[in-house]
């Protein structure tokens, strides 16, 4: 639903970017920290993954 938000910020001839930017990071944010939480978890399937 936020990548929706962020093509409004996106005109035919202009590009609003300070407000892009700001909805790019909020969009990032959760991405990031859901990664920072699940890495061991991650690495770990990767591993056993390349193990067969």
């Amino acid at each position: 639903m936020k990548q929706l938000a962020l093509a409004n910020f996106v005109g035919q001839f202009d590009v609003d970017w300070p407000s892009l930017l700001a909805m790019s990071s909020t969009v990032l944010i959760p991405v990031i920290i859901v990664f920072v939480f699940f890495q061991k978890y991650l690495v770990e399937a990767m591993m056993q993954s390349g193990l067969k």
